[in-house]
C-alpha cells in the first residue's frame, strides 16, 4: 500500500507543469542545505554544482563489463535533483540487461526515492564527505545498500554495494566521464 501511494505521489508530481521565472541562469543557495552536513556549505554546492550534467561510463556491474549514463539535474524550481540513470550488460548467457531509473534527491531533508525498471521504489538517505557522496539506500522493506559517488575533476568514480547479513558487498563499479 505504501508503494502505491509513494507512486502515486511521485506520478501527480511529475505530472504538474511548473513555469519558468526567467530565462537567468539558476544557481543553487546555500539556504537550501541542512546545516549539520560535515562539508562547508561552499564544498556541498560546489560538489551538486559538479555533479550537474550527462555523464557515460565504464566499468562491471554483477562480475560482467557493463556501461552506464547519468544525468544529474535541477528539477521543480530547485528543491531537488534528479538523476536519470541506465546500465547496461550481457549476462552469462549472452542476453544483454538493462535498468532505467529516476531518483529525485531533496538536499535540504538529505532524502530521497529511487523509482526503477524493476518496479522498485526505494527510500534514499544522503551523506556527504569531502568530494563524495553516498547514498543509502532501501529499508527493512527492500532491498538494502548504497552507493558513493566520488567527483575529481570531468571523472566520477561510482560504486555499488549490496547489504547482505548486516555488511556491504560491492556489485558494481565504473568510472564516469562527464559527456555535458
Amino acid at each position: 500500500m505504501k508503494n502505491v501511494i509513494l507512486l502515486t505521489l511521485f506520478l501527480s508530481i511529475s505530472s504538474i507543469t511548473v513555469l519558468p521565472q526567467s530565462n537567468s541562469k539558476k544557481t543553487i543557495s546555500s539556504n537550501n542545505f541542512s546545516k549539520d552536513f560535515k562539508l562547508s556549505t561552499t564544498n556541498k554546492t560546489q560538489f551538486i554544482q559538479n555533479i550537474i550534467g550527462k555523464w557515460e561510463g565504464k566499468g562491471t556491474l554483477m562480475r560482467n563489463k557493463a556501461v552506464f549514463s547519468m544525468h544529474w539535474e535541477n528539477t521543480l524550481n530547485n528543491p531537488f535533483l534528479k538523476l536519470n540513470f541506465k546500465n547496461q550488460f550481457k549476462d552469462q548467457n549472452g542476453i544483454l540487461r538493462e535498468l532505467q531509473s529516476e531518483a529525485y534527491y531533496q538536499f535540504s531533508t538529505k532524502t530521497g526515492y529511487w523509482f526503477d525498471s524493476r518496479g522498485m521504489i526505494l527510500p534514499l538517505k544522503l551523506k556527504f564527505e569531502d568530494n563524495s557522496l553516498t547514498v543509502f539506500w532501501g529499508d527493512i522493506k527492500t532491498e538494502r545498500g548504497k552507493t558513493t559517488y566520488t567527483l575529481n575533476l570531468d571523472q566520477c568514480d561510482v560504486e555499488d554495494f549490496v547489504m547482505r547479513n548486516n555488511q556491504y558487498f560491492s556489485f558494481g563499479k565504473a568510472i564516469y566521464k562527464r559527456t555535458k
